[in-house]
């Protein structure tokens, strides 16, 4: 998965290179164009979202799963056209967009691999995911948060790790950050039916937090 562009909702529309956002707070929506279309852009997008609240004047993480809705997921591009893809949220705050392609090669520097295949367990079991990143935010603080997708397409937000701090915990999600290898785990624990679906691992600098 490579990052893109994200969109805090304090700012005006951000753009960065061939891609540009239109962020509509009012209506919790947020379009990604894309111009002068290349063959490398035909992949999966993703729009994902962190929400945060603002508490005694800092600003506090939510707990609370977040889903977003999108379309279209993939685009299959004509070089040198237009694409417009859509995107929004039935929660009332927030704070920061992103899009993400699934595939690297999008000319963005960050990028992150997951090339584990897919996991059969059991009910009340433990299961771990692999992720492996590459950025050039070595000097930088970051995030690698964690997202699953349901059948529906919805991305469900599950545990972010900051680049300063020791190994997150959530209730069943925990990670192992390992910044010297470039490498982050994601283990669930006490699996139930629900936790069948596909999981993300996604990178984004502190700037989107801010």
């Amino acid at each position: 998965m490579t990052l893109l562009i994200h969109q805090n909702s304090e700012h005006g529309n951000a753009g960065y290179g061939r891609y540009s956002v239109n962020f509509q707070k009012a209506y919790e929506s947020i379009s990604l164009t894309i111009s002068a279309l290349q063959l490398e852009d035909s992949a999966k997008y993703f729009c994902a979202l962190r929400e945060l609240s603002s508490m005694n004047g800092q600003q506090k993480e939510k707990s609370d799963q977040q889903q977003v809705k999108q379309s279209p997921r993939s685009l299959t591009v004509q070089e040198g056209e237009i694409s417009i893809l859509n995107c929004s949220c039935e929660k009332s705050t927030i704070n920061c967009f992103l899009w993400y392609q699934q595939y690297p090669g999008s000319g963005v520097a960050q990028s992150v691999t997951q090339d584990q295949p897919d996991i059969v367990s059991e009910v009340g079991k433990a299961v771990t995911l692999n992720c492996r990143y590459e950025t050039s935010w070595d000097m930088f603080r970051y995030y690698i948060f964690w997202y699953k997708q349901i059948p529906s397409g919805q991305m469900t937000y599950l545990i972010r790790q900051y680049s300063d701090d020791g190994n997150a915990r959530d209730g069943r999600y925990s990670v192992n950050f390992q910044k010297a290898h470039k490498s982050i785990s994601l283990t669930i624990s006490a699996l139930e039916l629900e936790d069948s679906a596909k999981y993300f691992c996604l990178l984004l600098d502190s700037q989107c937090l801010k």
